[in-house]
């Protein structure tokens, strides 16, 4: 899949988990950290919070408050990702 392709649809997706869902379930917390850190940020309104706004960050992780998906964008972004994950319930 071409790359910006890969970037519009990981966008897309971020906005739409941090608002509202298709079963009108809000977002608002979230989790955001950064590989290399000790430090996490736990943000109160996140439904407010787009890909736009995480532009020019790298090694970046975006995860809802119970871990049912994740948002990383990694230093990388000129070749691949940003990248998204739903958790699966799978083993």
């Amino acid at each position: 899949m071409h790359a910006e392709m890969r970037k519009q649809r990981a966008s897309a997706r971020l906005g739409t988990l941090l608002g509202e869902d298709e079963y009108g379930e809000r977002k608002d917390i979230c989790y955001i950290f950064y590989q290399h850190s000790d430090h996490a940020l736990i943000v109160k309104a996140a439904s407010r919070i787009t890909a736009d706004d995480l532009i020019d960050e790298t090694d970046i992780y975006v995860v809802n408050k119970d871990f049912n998906w994740t948002y990383v964008k990694t230093y990388e972004t000129e070749w691949c990702g940003p990248y998204f994950s739903r958790k699966s319930g799978r083993l």
